[in-house]
Order: structure tokens, then sequence, then C-alpha cells
């Protein structure tokens, strides 16, 4: 059986043990967002029924504050904040002010002075990579028949390699050991900085 690192699903003392362990929090910056039959190429405010990955930033700001509040008091002293783009930047814009009012480190998952390999996470929007994510991940979500067959039309709202051409599941796999060696770098830098 494996032990849990599942918040909500730890005992007391088994989240005092994990947090003195490793006191990082992951927190997913919520995000659904289709990809594929997308808005448009131009990222416009245009969104498919369903997609829900936009809040103003005064709504997301006063979110973001109320959790790491309690984050903090709660013992964590990383916490990784990662999801849609927008959501994303807005975390890694205001680390700075966070360290100082809740004394967490905040990072993200990608950081784009380091990470320029066309693997991993945040590379494309719903391309090659990104789709050979979600082949490794979750095949069964991928369908692409939705694409226009006819290399002639681009479809909306990809930017990246033609995932009809380059995704695979191999590609995907390849991509989560990248970010994966990623994060371990990314967070084995913000222990040692604590």
């Amino acid at each position: 059986m494996v032990d849990t690192i599942h918040y909500a699903e730890l005992t007391p003392n088994e989240f005092r043990e994990r947090i003195a362990a490793a006191p990082i929090a992951y927190l997913p910056l919520g995000t659904l967002e289709w990809h594929g039959e997308h808005p448009s190429g131009q990222h416009t405010a245009q969104q498919l029924p369903g997609s829900a990955y936009w809040a103003s930033d005064e709504t997301f700001g006063i979110i973001m504050e109320a959790v790491l509040s309690n984050l903090s008091r709660a013992g964590f002293r990383i916490v990784v904040g990662h999801g849609h783009g927008p959501s994303t930047a807005y975390f890694r814009d205001h680390a700075d002010e966070w360290r100082e009012k809740f004394g967490l480190e905040c990072i993200c998952c990608w950081n784009p002075e380091k990470h320029n390999d066309p693997l991993g996470i945040q590379t494309d929007h719903a391309a090659a990579n990104e789709t050979s994510l979600m082949m490794a991940i979750r095949p069964d979500l991928v369908h692409m028949e939705n694409l226009p067959a006819g290399r002639d039309q681009w479809p909306l709202a990809i930017a990246g390699d033609d995932p009809r051409e380059h995704a695979s599941a191999d590609r995907g796999r390849k991509a989560i050991d990248t970010q994966t060696d990623r994060m371990a770098d990314l967070l084995q830098e913000a222990l040692n900085s604590l």
C-alpha cells in the first residue's frame, strides 16, 4: 500500500509527519479548458460552452491570499502553484509579495528563464506536446478524429507542432520524465533555500 500525500486524505498525525518531511503543497490553479475544438488561434475571450478558466485579478487575488494564508498557518513553507497560463503568471508575479506576507516560497512548475526544452508542460498550446502528455496519461480523453483531417487546414487555437503529425504516447512519456526532472530540481532548490 502506498502512503497517501493527499492533504484531504491524511489524518492529523500523518499530516504532521508529511509536513516535517517536506513542507511542500501543490496548489492546482483550477481550470477547465478544452483543447482541439477551441476558441481561436488568437486566444480571444470566446469560450466553448463548459470552459471555465477565468476570474478577475481582484477575485483571483482574494482567493489566493485566503488559501495561502491557510497553507502558511498549516505549516507549509513551499507552495507550487500551477494551472492555466494567466493563473500561473499571476501566481509567479505575486511570489515575492506572498513570500513577504505569508513566509511562503511560491514557485511554478515551469520557469521560462530555465526551461526552453519543447518537452514538459506549458511548452505549447493544444499542440503535439500537450496532446502527447494526454496520450500518455489519459489516452481515452484524446480525440484526434476531431481535428481537421486535411493538412491544409490548421486546427483552431493550436500553437506549436502539429499534433496530427508529431503527437504520440511515447513523446508524452518523455515529456513527463523531463518535467519530473525539472520539478525535482526546482523543489530541491526551494528546500535548500529554507
